[in-house]
C-alpha cells in the first residue's frame, strides 16, 4: 500500500532512512559536599544519610571520616547520632606476647590489637558491616553513617546501598585519593602504596586498582571535600568555628 501524502504535513520518512537513535549516556549527579554540612543547605538534606568513602588502602580514607565525623559533630548539638563503619576494624585482631618488664625484670603478658590482613575476607567483612549498617539505620539509633572501605567495584558499593535503600536513606559517595579511577592516576596509586600504614600487600593493592569501576548514576558523588576541610562555605566565606557541646 502506498502512503498517502498531504500538501499540509511533510513527506513521510521510510523507516530505512530514520536517522538512528543515539543511546542517552546516563549523568551522574555531583553536589558540592558543604551543603550537606553547612548551615542553611544543612536544613534541607535527607534525614537519613550514607556516605561510602572509597579508594585505595592509603588513599586517606579513615582520616577524612575522622575529619567528617568532627565537622558533623561541631555543627550539630544531637551528631551522637552519627557512626562511623570501617573495614579495616574486622582485620585488627587481638594478640598477646610476653613483654618484659623492666622495673621487675620479669616477663609479663601484654595484649595488644595487631592489624593482620586475610586473603578472600574481603566480601565476608564487607556483608557483616552492612548488614550492621542496616541495623543502626532501621533502628533509627544512627542516621548519618560514614562507610570506610575500598569499594573498588560496583557490586562492592551496591552490597552497601541494598541495606540503605531499605531503611530509606540517601547515599553519597566520595572518591578519595585523586582521581575516581586509580589506574589513571599512577602517582596517587604509589602514594597510596607508601601510605599504607597497615602493610597490605602490594600485589593486593594492585587488584584493587585493576578492578576499579566508576561510580553508576545511582550515586550521588560528593566533590569539593579539600574545600570545606580547608574552612570554606559553599559561598566562599570562612567558616565560623562553633565549640563544641
Amino acid at each position: 500500500q502506498q502512503p498517502q501524502y498531504h500538501l499540509d504535513q511533510p513527506d513521510p520518512i521510510h523507516p530505512a532512512l530514520q536517522p538512528e537513535r543515539q543511546p542517552v549516556t546516563p549523568v551522574i549527579k555531583k553536589i558540592d559536599i558543604r551543603t550537606l554540612f553547612w548551615a542553611p543547605e544543612r536544613e534541607q538534606r535527607p534525614r537519613k544519610i550514607v556516605i561510602l568513602l572509597r579508594g585505595l588502602p592509603g588513599s586517606g580514607k579513615s582520616r577524612l571520616a575522622k575529619l567528617l565525623k568532627d565537622i558533623e559533630v561541631q555543627h550539630c548539638p544531637s551528631a551522637a547520632s552519627v557512626r562511623i563503619v570501617s573495614i579495616d576494624d574486622c582485620y585488627m585482631q587481638e594478640k598477646t606476647k610476653k613483654v618484659k618488664n623492666p622495673a621487675t625484670k620479669k616477663y609479663e603478658t601484654q595484649t595488644t590489637m595487631v592489624y593482620e590482613w586475610e586473603d578472600d575476607m574481603e566480601d565476608v567483612y564487607r556483608q557483616s558491616m552492612a548488614k550492621a549498617m542496616g541495623k543502626y539505620l532501621k533502628s533509627n539509633v544512627y542516621n548519618f553513617i560514614l562507610v570506610d572501605d575500598w569499594c573498588p567495584t560496583v557490586a562492592d558499593m551496591e552490597t552497601y546501598r541494598q541495606y540503605a535503600v531499605e531503611s530509606k536513606a540517601e547515599v553519597f559517595v566520595v572518591h578519595c585519593g585523586g582521581a575516581e579511577d586509580p589506574k589513571r592516576a599512577a602517582a596517587d596509586f604509589e602514594l597510596c602504596i607508601e601510605q599504607n600504614t597497615h602493610d597490605i600487600p602490594r600485589k593486593v593493592i594492585e587488584g584493587m586498582r585493576d578492578r576499579w569501576q566508576p561510580a553508576t548514576p545511582d550515586y550521588t558523588v560528593l566533590y569539593r571535600v579539600e574545600a570545606m576541610l580547608q574552612g570554606s562555605n559553599p559561598d566562599g566565606s570562612r567558616i565560623r568555628k562553633v565549640a563544641r557541646t
